[in-house]
C-alpha cells in the first residue's frame, strides 16, 4: 500500500480532531525525511484502530440503543392491540353481528322465509297514511318511524283485534353480564294485557341512516334476549321473529334452534300487500 493510499484510507476513518492533527503532524514529519515510510505506516496504524476501536464503540452504543427502540415497539404494539381488541358488548345496539354469533353459538344462513306468504291489502286509511307520507321530507329516523314505521304495525294489531301489545322505545334488561339490555324500537308481546315490556315475541330495529346492514348484530342479540325473556316466563318457543327496517326498506330474520336465519328478499314500502302478508304470518304463528 503506497503512502497516499493509506493517508486517504486514514483520512476516510479518523474519528476526532485529536486523531486528525495527529496525521497531519506525521505527514510534515514525512515530507521532512523525518519519518521513513514504515514508521509512518506504523503510526497511521495506530491511529486507524483508535477510529475503529472509535467507530466499533459507537456501534454497539447505535445497536443497543435500537434493540431497546424495538423492545418498546414491541411493548407498544401489544398494548395498543389490547386497546383496540374489541370491547364485550354491554348492549343490543353494541353488537356486531360476528360478535353476536360467537358469543351465543349461533349459525347464520340466508333463506327464503316468506315465498309463499299470502298478500294482504292494505286498508283505505294505511294507503291514505302512505301516500301522505310521499308527499313530506323524512329526514330523521323519528319522521320515518311516526309515518311509515307506526301506521303499517298498527294496521296489523288492528287487523289482528289487538290481540298482541306493541312496545315502542321500551328498556328491557335480560342478561346484563351478556350484554343482553337495551332499548327495543319496536316490540310485540303476545298478551294486549301487558302494561311493561316482557317476553316479547318480534322485535324490530329502526334502520339508522337506513342502512339495514349495520343492524344484524343489534336484531339477532333482541331475538335472543326474546328467547331467553319468553324460557323466563316458561313459554317455549320455537322460532323468535326479527326485522330491520327504514320505513321505506323491510328485512326480516328468524332465530331457531341455535340459527339465525336471513331472508333473502328485501321488501319495499312498494310490496305493502307482502309486508302485511308476512306480519300476518308471524303473528299466527304464535297462535298456533
Amino acid at each position: 500500500m503506497s503512502i497516499l493510499e493509506l493517508k486517504n484510507r486514514v483520512q476516510k476513518n479518523i474519528a476526532s480532531l485529536e486523531d486528525e492533527k495527529l496525521l497531519e503532524y506525521l505527514c510534515r514529519l514525512t515530507e521532512n525525511q523525518l519519518l521513513s515510510g514504515e514508521d509512518w505506516e506504523e503510526a497511521a496504524h495506530v491511529v486507524l484502530e483508535r477510529s475503529l476501536n472509535e467507530m466499533r464503540h459507537k456501534m454497539e452504543n447505535i445497536t443497543e440503543e435500537f434493540s431497546q427502540n424495538m423492545q418498546d415497539f414491541h411493548q407498544q404494539t401489544i398494548e395498543m392491540m389490547q386497546e383496540e381488541k374489541p370491547k364485550k358488548p354491554t348492549s343490543f345496539r353494541e353488537f356486531s353481528f360476528s360478535q353476536v354469533l360467537e358469543a351465543f353459538n349461533l349459525n347464520r344462513e340466508k333463506q327464503n322465509l316468506f315465498e309463499n306468504i299470502e298478500q294482504i291489502e292494505a286498508s283505505v286509511w294505511l294507503q291514505h297514511a302512505l301516500k301522505l307520507a310521499k308527499q313530506r321530507p323524512l329526514r330523521s329516523e323519528k319522521e320515518r318511524s311516526e309515518t311509515l314505521i307506526s301506521p303499517i304495525l298498527s294496521e296489523v294489531q288492528e287487523r289482528n283485534d289487538f290481540s298482541f301489545q306493541i312496545f315502542s322505545g321500551e328498556f328491557l334488561v335480560v342478561d346484563k353480564d351478556k350484554g343482553l339490555k337495551g332499548e327495543f324500537d319496536f316490540a310485540f308481546v303476545n298478551d294486549k294485557q301487558k302494561e311493561e315490556l316482557t317476553a316479547p315475541i318480534f322485535t324490530l330495529v329502526e334502520a339508522k341512516q337506513a342502512d339495514i346492514t349495520k343492524h344484524w348484530g343489534q336484531i339477532t342479540a333482541q331475538m335472543v334476549a326474546a328467547r331467553e325473556e319468553n324460557k323466563k316466563a316458561n313459554k317455549e318457543l320455537s322460532a323468535i321473529f326479527g326485522a330491520i327496517t327504514s320505513g321505506e326498506n323491510w328485512q326480516f330474520a328468524k332465530l331457531e334452534n341455535e340459527c339465525v336465519y336471513i331472508d333473502t328478499e328485501t321488501y319495499y314500502l312498494v310490496q305493502i300487500e307482502k309486508i302485511l302478508g308476512i306480519f300476518q304470518y308471524i303473528v299466527d304463528f304464535y297462535k298456533e
